[in-house]
């Protein structure tokens, strides 16, 4: 049997707030771990804590527009929208277009920001998802203002006639949308994790396997996180190009992805944090390491503590050339340069 529409806004509205849950322990360990555990003194660590905030934010609204859904919708034994119903909806999911807008930006400018710095502040090197960025970001408040546009005929009954072509524009517009943040997570994710490689290649072989352990577990922190995030990127790409019988898969996913876009960043400093403060590097002398959803029309019918701080002597490298601790790398968006020979 068909779920009718209270039913399924009231599926992706809790698993919006299952998620939402597992956010927020998540965003207050991240401010114990930089906050307090380890003094934010820092200005790195200081932005890292209002990006992770910004994101949780965002995140807490996105909850609770998904979670308003099955609220707002008073019919629950109607099988089809009235146009009031019609106008929430809409005003619900232009809402959560822009959060999400706003969040995948902070998310993806955050990725890059780290690559940066990985890579000796290179400007070239993120110039590419740079461009991304802005292509993705465009694409999404665009995609806002297809949103208010419908809101607007749905309204007033006004230019009926463009309600379909609107519906065909959002949903090409999304799929911009998410092809950009992908192809930006793909090229960023590759771009990091081959800096690490490259970068800790020459000490793998002359201090063994065991140096440098920690840098490749932020990097494998990295990848996997970026391969969840890609792949729920990927699917709403795909939802977004094929027509299916129901948008409940659609805005499930919406829903699901409206959580992840801040959980994995927040996810990558709680994880790195604590492996910096408890696992050591050792050395030879020693121990020293969405979719957005789819217009609805009315149916018819510096401390020793600190972070940036706990880095070893055996992980500077050559003029030019990073010299971070994993925590440093992904954890306060900025590694420190070594300009001594």
């Amino acid at each position: 049997m068909a779920l009718n529409h209270v039913q399924d806004r009231a599926i992706y509205g809790g698993a919006a707030m299952l998620l939402y849950g597992a956010y927020f322990m998540l965003y207050f360990a991240s401010l114990y771990i930089l906050g307090f555990r380890n003094r934010t003194t820092s200005l790195r660590n200081k932005r890292l804590v209002m990006a992770n905030t910004s994101l949780f934010i965002l995140g807490t609204a996105q909850a609770i527009t998904f979670w308003l859904f099955p609220i707002l919708v008073t019919a629950p034994s109607v099988p089809v929208m009235t146009e009031r119903e019609a106008n929430i909806e809409n005003i619900l999911f232009m809402m959560n277009t822009v959060f999400t807008t706003a969040a995948s930006f902070i998310a993806d400018s955050l990725l890059i920001w780290r690559c940066y710095i990985i890579w000796g502040r290179r400007r070239r090197v993120i110039a590419t998802p740079v461009f991304l960025l802005v292509c993705g970001t465009l694409a999404g408040l665009i995609n806002c203002g297809v949103w208010g546009r419908s809101i607007y005929v749905v309204m007033t009954q006004t230019h009926v006639s463009e309600l379909n072509l609107l519906g065909v524009f959002t949903t090409d517009i999304n799929v911009v949308f998410f092809s950009m943040s992908l192809a930006t997570n793909v090229v960023i994710t590759s771009l990091i994790s081959t800096k690490i490689w490259w970068d800790t290649r020459d000490s793998r072989r002359l201090l063994g396997e065991d140096h440098g352990r920690g840098l490749r577990r932020a990097m494998l922190i990295i990848i996997e996180s970026g391969s969840v995030y890609s792949l729920g990127l990927l699917l709403s790409v795909i939802f977004n190009t094929i027509t299916l019988e129901t948008v409940l898969p659609q805005n499930l996913l919406a829903a699901v992805m409206s959580q992840i876009v801040g959980i994995f960043p927040t996810a990558i400093t709680v994880l790195v944090g604590l492996g910096a403060t408890a696992e050591k590097t050792m050395t030879p002398g020693g121990v020293h390491m969405p979719s957005l959803g789819r217009i609805s029309f009315v149916q018819q019918g510096g401390r020793p503590g600190d972070l940036e701080t706990q880095m070893t002597e055996s992980e500077h490298f050559h003029e030019g050339r990073i010299s971070v601790s994993a925590a440093n790398a992904y954890s306060t968006d900025e590694a420190k340069v070594d300009t001594k020979e």
